[in-house]
């Protein structure tokens, strides 16, 4: 532990996947520390005095990239030969020196001190650690250091001590030894370091059997990730994976030629689907260590929705992914174009949609959301996937990681038997899964046990619950009975320390202290793992440390499998899974149980899902879910957003609750951007003269896949009247075509909203309004036009008819009478 300063964690060469490795992996470590450097005028070890004895290689040349911090002069001890010293090992310190004054640095002197005894507590060593107290130390070496150091300057050291100068006297006294290297000048300390020794002095104990429970489950930000994209094989087995996304600038110019102007459209769109598909990459790279982890005491709470996610399930061995959820659009016929004013409508009245135009480039443009990664990298998690389900090491997670505690107090009890529920179907063939035990996801109470189905018998709680209430001298076994379920009790000062946290009191921010960098913190667990195990050397106990979801989330998996090994592979300390773990709890819950608090019965924290985040991420699943019921294929498109009800009510949101209020907000997003891809289009005025018509309209979308619409008409005024809404299939980046039969009542002018609906309603397209001139009353007026003329017409006939049926009838009469002027005959006179 550096003092006065705060050092980041130098990152160590990747050690094996397996924790009994750490040796290994720190030998490789230190001869990585070991540089070329040039070697200083001092004697070897064994020809210097017995009392001090130390060498010294140095460069004032950067060698490596070191902190230089302005106005200070710091030294940090970076790796140790052995991490646990025999008792007849040297104790062989690395580290280095950098000037971040601005004065040269010269006859200065390093002091090496190692603690006369060891320490008895947790806490005190902590503190020590912390720079909070000084206790009884041996000076061991010291050498002046030749040259100077110029400012900004850094050098390397390697400070031996041979076995014989160690305060390891009595084998009584094995375990932690707090180490101190302290730079001084003129017998003033300008730069100080604090690290931790462990002395195996080969003394028999009864090992403390471990049980290390490591999460693998989605960060927030790997779920925003998630939310928005969908993962896809790209069938390669060989594929290499994706190469860190390039700068817009240098992707415009690796892919332009000579000469032609690249769209920037297609370049941000390139570098953010090569970005996203580096992150993914990450996260698959993640898990599999994660998952590599399984066996020897390391056991692992697994997400299935995070498996289902990146496409992988049990039993696949070399098996494809998920196949890409995006179809594949073919070019429609030429679009028809609109209809001219004053057409009441198109000859065809059927409302079934007829082929649109589409764009050819675009068609088989893959949607953003949906991400390739090559095969053998999924086939690498399937893999590790298979061997933890072998190993027996594995835990169901609730689906997405629910917060069970969160859900328990909004009274979501229903949601957590679901969560259950849906994580068990999902992990049917998950043979060798453990699905009866939960991991508590806040302070475990009594609210929480009592909304848990009875098929949950074991609990793991929280660091801190259930303390012991009776006086001991030893750390008893980490499990209790309580309400007739076994609860598993995780060790605090273990559990702290393989989150790379001391045991001493929050700082000023109330964030817990942390160790400076892995070196410590390996440290650190063996040597908390140590003193526990000296409380009582002969009596076997049974301790759980949980690795918190933001630890196993943000470090990297090479580190937590040497912190691991650091908890395991001592010989005080032995691995035992949790079936094993179980059974002895269960066997000896009719002893005598170590008295502990009794459980409250509510405890809530300020960071958990609160109602209002749980309606609103209902009411947003229940909109996509309207949203993706239009799609043919809704994961290309909408990703793992119709599932925010889910994801929102993850853990992991714990560490980040504004995180997980935009996560829900994305998630709406996402269905608004694709509601934005579907539109009407706009028309010129429509005149419509008659009563009844079929209305004709243009559905496009920009989508890769066919879409499944219903359109609604919402006329402004009563005069137009929509007879009912028609359904219209739209095909990937096209257009269809589709009438609705109107009716009109009366003239004038008529705004029509129209809508594009999922089936039940929710609107999944961008309205427009359409301007009409309903004239209704001219057609019915033309007929009574026409009508009334005919009528004349028929009239005017008839009335000619009769006059001329008269006429005849009066020349007839006059043929008949005699002609005036005649003279009558003969006969007739007489």
């Amino acid at each position: 532990m550096r003092l006065g300063r705060q050092h980041p964690a130098r990152r160590r060469p990747s050690l094996a996947a397996r924790a009994r490795t750490i040796v290994a992996g720190v030998c490789a470590a230190f001869a990585l520390g070991l540089a070329p450097v040039a070697t200083a005028g001092t004697a070897p070890s064994s020809s210097l005095p017995q009392a001090m004895t130390a060498t010294l290689t140095s460069s004032s040349a950067t060698s490596r990239t070191a902190e230089v911090v302005p106005g200070q002069v710091t030294m940090s001890v970076d790796s140790l030969s052995a991490e646990v010293l025999a008792s007849d090992q040297d104790l062989t310190l690395t580290g280095t020196i950098a000037n971040g004054s601005d004065s040269t640095l010269s006859g200065a002197e390093l002091v090496a001190r190692v603690q006369r005894s060891t320490e008895v507590t947790t806490a005190a060593l902590s503190s020590w650690l912390a720079g909070e107290r000084t206790g009884y130390l041996s000076t061991v070496a010291s050498l002046d250091l030749d040259g100077e150091l110029a400012p900004g300057a850094v050098r390397t050291f390697t400070l031996t001590v041979p076995a014989a100068e160690l305060p390891f006297a009595s084998t009584e006294q094995w375990g932690p030894r707090g180490v101190e290297l302290a730079l001084e000048q003129e017998g003033e300390e300008i730069a100080t370091d604090r690290t931790i020794a462990l002395w195996d002095a080969g003394v028999q104990v009864d090992a403390t059997r471990v049980t290390a429970i490591v999460p693998v489950v989605a960060s927030p930000a790997e779920m925003s990730l998630l939310g928005a994209t969908s993962v896809t094989d790209t069938g390669e087995d060989d594929a290499a994976e994706p190469e860190p996304a390039p700068s817009p600038q240098a992707s415009t110019a690796a892919s332009a030629e000579p000469g032609e102007q690249t769209a920037p459209a297609q370049d941000a769109d390139s570098v953010t689907t090569t970005s996203t598909q580096a992150e993914l990459s990450a996260l698959l790279t993640r898990v599999t260590g994660l998952l590599s982890l399984a066996g020897d005491g390391v056991v692992l709470a697994v997400d299935p929705a995070l498996m289902e996610a990146l496409g992988v399930s049990a039993g696949q061995e070399g098996s494809s992914a998920t196949p890409s959820a995006t179809g594949t659009a073919q070019a429609s016929p030429a679009s028809p174009s609109s209809p001219e004013a004053g057409e009441a409508g198109p000859e065809a009245s059927s409302p079934a949609p007829s082929p649109a135009a589409t764009t050819s480039s675009d068609s088989q443009e893959p949607s953003p959301a949906t991400v390739p990664l090559p095969a053998a990298q999924l086939a690498e998690l399937r893999r590790a996937l298979n061997h933890a389900l072998d190993s027996g090491s594995v835990i169901t997670l609730p689906w997405a990681d629910a917060d069970l505690s969160a859900l328990a107090h909004l009274g979501q009890g229903e949601a957590i038997s679901s969560a259950l529920t849906r994580s068990l179907q999902a992990t049917s063939t998950w043979d060798g899964a453990m699905t009866t035990t939960v991991l508590a996801t806040g302070a475990l109470d009594t609210t929480t046990l009592a909304q848990l189905p009875q098929s949950v018998t074991t609990v793991v709680a929280q660091s801190g619950d259930l303390p012991v209430s009776e006086d001991l001298t030893y750390t008893p076994s980490g499990w209790a009975i309580s309400e007739g379920r076994t609860v598993l009790v995780p060790d605090a000062d273990l559990t702290a320390a393989i989150d790379g946290e001391m045991s001493v009191a929050a700082d000023e921010t109330d964030q817990p202290v942390t160790t400076d960098n892995e070196l410590d913190t390996r440290q650190l667990i063996r040597a908390n793992s140590a003193i526990l195990t000296r409380q009582a050397p002969n009596r076997h106990r049974d301790l759980v440390v949980t690795v918190s979801r933001q630890t196993a989330a943000q470090t990297d998996p090479s580190e937590l499998a040497a912190r691991l090994g650091a908890l395991l592979d001592p010989s005080w300390t032995t691995g035992q899974g949790l079936d094993a773990l179980v059974a002895a709890a269960q066997a000896e819950q009719e002893r005598d149980q170590v008295a502990r608090a009794e459980l409250p019965s509510t405890q809530t924290s300020a960071t958990e899902l609160t109602q209002d985040e749980l309606d609103a991420s209902r009411q947003t699943a229940s909109y996509l879910a309207s949203l993706a019921s239009v799609l043919s294929s809704p994961s290309s498109v909408l990703g793992l957003s119709t599932e925010v009800e889910s994801w929102a009510s993850a853990t992991s949101w714990r560490a980040d609750p504004q995180g997980r209020s935009a996560y829900i907000d994305q998630a709406r997003q996402t269905g608004t951007a694709m509601t934005e891809r579907i539109t009407v289009v706009p028309s010129s005025t429509i005149n419509v003269i008659s009563s009844s018509a079929d209305l004709p309209l243009r559905i496009q979308s920009s989508l890769d896949q066919d879409v499944t619409v219903r359109i609604h008409l919402k006329p402004g005024s009563t005069r137009l009247q929509a007879s009912k809404d028609v359904t219209v299939t739209v095909p990937a980046h096209g257009q269809a075509s589709a009438t609705v039969p109107i009716k009109a009542v009366g003239s004038g002018d008529v705004d029509v909203h129209i809508t594009v609906l999922a089936a039940d309603g929710t609107p999944v397209g961008t309205a427009i309004t359409l301007h009409t001139r309903v004239r209704a009353d001219w057609e019915s007026l033309g007929t009574t036009a026409v009508a009334a003329v005919l009528v004349v017409m028929l009239l005017a006939g008839i009335v000619r008819t009769v006059r001329r049926g008269r006429r005849s009838g009066a020349d007839g009469q006059a043929l008949k009478a005699p002609a005036a002027g005649t003279c009558p005959s003969p006969s007739e006179a007489s």
